[in-house]
Formats: C-alpha cells, sequence, structure tokens
C-alpha cells in the first residue's frame, strides 16, 4: 500500500515530488 501512495504522490507532485519524497 505504502508503495502505491507514494507513486501516486510522485505522479500528482511530478519530477519534484520525487526529490521531495526521497
Amino acid at each position: 500500500m505504502k508503495l502505491n501512495e507514494r507513486g501516486l504522490l510522485i505522479v500528482i507532485s511530478g519530477p519534484s515530488g520525487v526529490g521531495k519524497g526521497t
């Protein structure tokens, strides 16, 4: 479930979301 949630956040936030998420 966590993987899916993170994936959605990345898609919604976009490339910038990846940097913030990591």
